[in-house]
Order: C-alpha cells, then sequence, then structure tokens
C-alpha cells in the first residue's frame, strides 16, 4: 500500500506537469485519507491548490477542514487549518491551531514565522485587546525565526515587512 501511495504522488507530479490538476486531485484525495501526517501529501496538495482550476478558496478551506477533523494529531493539517483561518482574519483561532502544532515542532521556523506573521496581522487591523502585547510577540516570534532561521537576507527582508506592514 506505501508503495502504492508513492506511485499516486508520482502521477500527481506527471498530472500537474501535464496541466491536468482534476487528475491529480483525484489521485491525491486517498492518499490525503491514508497518509493524513505526510509533509509530503500536503506539499503536493498545496501545489495543486495553487493552479488556477482548482483555486477555489471554500474548497481548500472544506478539504483542509476535514482533514483536521479526521487527523487531530497531523501537524501538517494543523498548520493548514491555521492558514485557513489566518486567511479568513480570523486571528485568534489561527493562532491556536499554529500553538497546537508549536507544542509539537517548537524549532520549525515555518511555524514561528506564522505565528509571528498572525500576530502581526491581528495588531495591524487593531482588533487586540491589548495591541502593544500583540506587536512584541510579533517580533519576538521573528526574533526567534532569525535565530532558528540564520541570519539571513530572508529573515532581515520579513522582520522589515513586519515592522512596515504594523
Amino acid at each position: 500500500r506505501a508503495r502504492r501511495d508513492a506511485l499516486a504522488l508520482l502521477l500527481v507530479d506527471c498530472q500537474l506537469a501535464l496541466n491536468n490538476p482534476q487528475a491529480a486531485l483525484a489521485a491525491l484525495r486517498p492518499v490525503m485519507g491514508r497518509w493524513p501526517a505526510s509533509v509530503r501529501v500536503w506539499s503536493a496538495y498545496s501545489r495543486l491548490s495553487g493552479t488556477p482550476a482548482l483555486a477555489s478558496g471554500r474548497a481548500w478551506a472544506a478539504t483542509v477542514g476535514a482533514a483536521r477533523r479526521r487527523a487531530h494529531d497531523s501537524i501538517p493539517v494543523m498548520v493548514m487549518q491555521g492558514h485557513v483561518y489566518a486567511m479568513a482574519k480570523q486571528y485568534p483561532d489561527a493562532l491556536s491551531e499554529y500553538f497546537q502544532a508549536y507544542r509539537f515542532w517548537p524549532g520549525e521556523p515555518l511555524l514561528l514565522l506564522c505565528i509571528a506573521v498572525t500576530y502581526a496581522g491581528w495588531a495591524a487591523a487593531g482588533r487586540p485587546d491589548d495591541r502593544n502585547r500583540a506587536v512584541l510577540l510579533a517580533f519576538a516570534f521573528l526574533q526567534a525565526y532569525e535565530a532558528a532561521r540564520g541570519e539571513l537576507h530572508e529573515s532581515a527582508y520579513n522582520l522589515g515587512r513586519a515592522a512596515h506592514a504594523l
């Protein structure tokens, strides 16, 4: 079964290369059900959902929500559900999902960046009870991101973007 699923993921890549996203999605759906914690599977789904033919936010949110209900302990699904909430500007719910993933994966730079961006977006929207605390937490997580990622131009760029957004 694992080999069959690996072949299905190759089929997804081939179908994407042939510009046939519907067939790629049909090949990927059963694999997503069997491997809900696989980063490779969710990476394939993310590439697939970015195609113009499947770029429906509602369908993406529904797929991720269904996967989250089935796989409570899947870190990639937690992060994806956080993205769904962040895109809907439901910042407290997004932070809740990100922090659930953070408990299991505390040193992951992408997760630190997601938390920082969510705090910065929440503060910029002017919705939190304590805006100053949200700003401080955003930059604290950005510094943790920089420490985990290393002093790269990308880290400095993300710090600058957050400062500019606020």
